[in-house]
């Protein structure tokens, strides 16, 4: 699935349908990460970092050099991500940790699923006519 898909599922199909106090379980997926206004990188501009900075109202100087502003960044940046699909989501959103499968319903159908049919197709394939 790609972003454009995903978005337009978000908002079509989920919010429409979803009740007051659901839970939205969300994983690692590119498309579900995209970020509102994602942190500077440390080789993003220096007017780029004074600006985040000033967003987010976090105390800084317009003569600390790229680094320093940088520095304050990597800090607070941990503690501002906020997500843009899933913003309008008034319901609350529970992510995944990275590489736990074992933590995504999704993961554990699919794995059935491919269990299923390996077990029918060595069936079919072994099957005496």
């Amino acid at each position: 699935m790609n972003l454009k898909n995903y978005k337009k599922w978000v908002q079509e199909k989920l919010f429409p349908n979803l009740k007051n106090n659901s839970v939205l379980v969300i994983d690692n997926a590119p498309c579900h990460n995209v970020q509102l206004n994602p942190a500077p990188t440390s080789s993003s501009l220096k007017k780029d970092k004074i600006k985040w900075l000033t967003d987010k109202n976090i105390s800084h100087s317009s003569v600390m050099l790229k680094p320093e502003l940088y520095n304050i960044i990597k800090t607070n940046k941990l503690s501002i991500k906020s997500y843009k699909i899933l913003q309008e989501a008034s319901n609350l959103i529970l992510r995944l940790p990275p590489y736990h499968l074992n933590l995504n319903p999704i993961e554990l159908i699919w794995a059935t699923v491919k269990e299923y049919i390996t077990k029918e197709k060595y069936k079919i394939f072994n099957k005496k006519y």
